[in-house]
């Protein structure tokens, strides 16, 4: 497997002088030449027209989308994306595609890590409203967002490429498909409900847990979702709803265990 960004230079513009320009060039002809479809194994994965402002891939067979986006050295708690409000229309209507992160070394020019989070796992609670621009900016009011790693789920930080290793493309489409029944979940407070408490399960950290140790989390909870007033019913709720998809499995007596 060649992770060698550099071995597309040709395919890089000789007017473009930008380091940004020229990583996303590089990193979208090497996604497209060397990754797959997650959603179905499809072998290939083609791009859109250059025009498209916010789908950079999509699968011919399944019909998913693929927005590819990269950072340097290490993935971070955020990256930048795109105008707030804009981003959160999209969350509620599910008009986003799912998106591709990488890290790549900047000195060996090489792809390090690469990981899918699909679509239905964005919600409020990983849009962060940033500061809108000054009156005196050229583009004044605007706001733009950051995407929150912290706040998503391990489950659905789905790998196809770990410390320059491809996994096992069998591996990732189990991955993807033990959480496809969040694309069914058509309300968006929903979806964050699950992905919230799902995430939740991740920080307690230990593979066998309690029922109280999710009540730990109810700050956490009510400040993501002010509008409930009810947060550890809530919780009980979403549980059983990670237990019937087979996150998680009841023992009995108010202990889980992760799956």
């Amino acid at each position: 497997m060649q992770f060698e960004l550099s071995a597309y230079s040709d395919k890089v513009p000789p007017h473009f002088r930008s380091k940004s320009q020229i990583i996303r060039i590089l990193s979208e002809r090497w996604f497209m030449e060397n990754m797959y479809c997650p959603a179905c194994s499809e072998n290939s994965i083609r791009e859109y027209p250059a025009n498209n402002p916010v789908i950079d891939f999509f699968c011919e067979s399944c019909k998913q989308d693929y927005q590819l986006k990269g950072k340097k050295n290490s993935m971070g708690h955020k990256i930048l994306d795109g105008e707030f409000f804009t981003m959160m229309r999209a969350v509620r209507e599910m008009r986003l595609p799912n998106f591709v992160f990488f890290i790549y070394n900047p000195t060996k020019m090489s792809v390090e890590d690469l990981f899918f989070v699909p679509k239905s796992f964005f919600s409020s609670s990983i849009i962060e409203r940033r500061k809108a621009l000054s009156p005196t900016a050229r583009r004044a009011g605007w706001t733009g967002c950051n995407i929150l790693f912290d706040n998503i789920p391990e489950s659905a930080k789905i790998f196809a490429v770990k410390n320059q290793e491809m996994l096992d493309k069998r591996e990732v489409y189990d991955s993807w498909n033990k959480i496809r029944f969040m694309a069914d979940v058509k309300d968006s407070q929903a979806r964050g409900w699950t992905s919230d408490v799902l995430k939740c399960v991740d920080d307690i950290g230990n593979n066998i847990f309690k029922l109280e140790d999710c009540y730990n989390f109810e700050d956490r909870l009510s400040n993501l979702h002010p509008e409930n007033r009810n947060i550890k019913p809530k919780i009980r709720q979403q549980l059983q709803i990670l237990r019937n998809k087979g996150l998680i499995e009841f023992l009995g007596n108010g202990i889980y265990q992760k799956r």
